[in-house]
């Protein structure tokens, strides 16, 4: 039985001989391979160094290539802001309680709605574009389509006209009685309207408001330097082109004084300057220690001292 020897090592290294494919892959073989296949050490450093020469994509926005940039591409200056003399600068909330905008600074005249169905509407009017004369038809909704509408029963379709000429505006009432400043207007009644008046027609207030002059009048205020133990001290600021003075609950500027008439006198700012009215038959105004006679109008200037009684004396102030 031969076969038990058949590996004998004498045997085995004779296969060895004959079957030299166990060493094919020996290390002179395998530095033959790589030297034939070149593949295996396409991306050594050389290889990557040369491609970098090729590419240089890879190297371009290095720190330097950046820096170079930054030199060629230095962002434009900031563009500073300089004040036009022909345009007014206003604070970011205008006189009328409303945040400003480019188109609210040419608002020259507005009607706001202070109570009534319409409440918080405005109507805006730009001197632009009146005009010498322009009129405006005030009424409720019907026939005719007015360019100021009221939502009340009680007022007619044309109840009212507001005309604009010569820089002024002029309410004249057409139809049933209305007011304006809590003064009864008939129909046919003309009223020249002023910054703060206030028409009522129904249940909607309507404020005319000049924006120019509003802007005046909140430099001012009207204080009590002088007087009773309720009212001095008081400090009113000017709201209204033209505001009344006296014991009456509802005047503008009201005081308790006993020696005060209820209609004592008014003051009103007119192109760029106060004037007060004497209106009391009984008690006297004096301006400065000069008296008003009652109809008579003087002009007064900040630090003026007006004295309407024994004990009360007023005084215009600027802030």
């Amino acid at each position: 039985q031969p076969y038990e020897q058949e590996y004998t090592h004498e045997d085995l290294a004779h296969d060895d001989k004959q079957q030299p494919y166990e060493q094919e892959y020996t290390h002179e073989d395998l530095a033959h391979d790589d030297k034939q296949q070149p593949y295996e050490q396409e991306y050594t450093h050389e290889d990557l160094a040369h491609d970098d020469k090729q590419q240089p994509y890879k190297q371009e926005y290095t720190h330097e290539d950046l820096a170079h940039d930054d030199e060629q591409q230095q962002p434009a200056p900031a563009l500073q802001s300089q004040p036009r003399a022909d345009v007014p600068l206003f604070e970011p909330e205008d006189k009328f309680g409303n945040m400003t905008s480019p188109w609210r600074y040419e608002c020259d005249y507005a009607i706001d709605y202070i109570s009534g169905s319409r409440r918080g509407q405005r109507i805006a009017l730009l001197a632009s574009e009146l005009g010498d004369e322009r009129s405006f038809t005030i009424g409720s909704p019907g026939e005719r389509v007015n360019d100021i509408e009221v939502d009340e029963p009680t007022i007619a379709n044309d109840q009212a006209l507001l005309r604009y000429s010569n820089g002024r505006f002029t309410l004249i009432n057409f139809q049933e009685d209305i007011k304006i400043n809590k003064r009864i207007v008939t129909c046919g009644e003309q009223v020249n309207l002023m910054t703060g008046d206030e028409i009522v027609l129904g249940n909607t207030k309507l404020v005319f408001s000049e924006r120019c002059v509003s802007e005046a009048l909140a430099e001012y205020s009207l204080d009590v330097v002088e007087g009773t133990e309720t009212d001095l001290g008081k400090s009113f600021p000017l709201t209204k082109q033209r505001s009344s003075i006296g014991r009456d609950r509802n005047s503008d500027i009201p005081l308790t004084d006993q020696e005060i008439s209820r209609h004592h006198c008014t003051l009103t700012f007119r192109a760029g300057k106060f004037f007060l009215q004497h209106r009391s038959d009984t008690n006297p105004t004096f301006i400065n220690g000069v008296s008003v006679p009652a109809g008579g109008e003087r002009q007064i200037t900040a630090e003026d001292k007006i004295q309407i009684s024994s004990r009360t004396v007023l005084q215009l102030v600027k802030h």
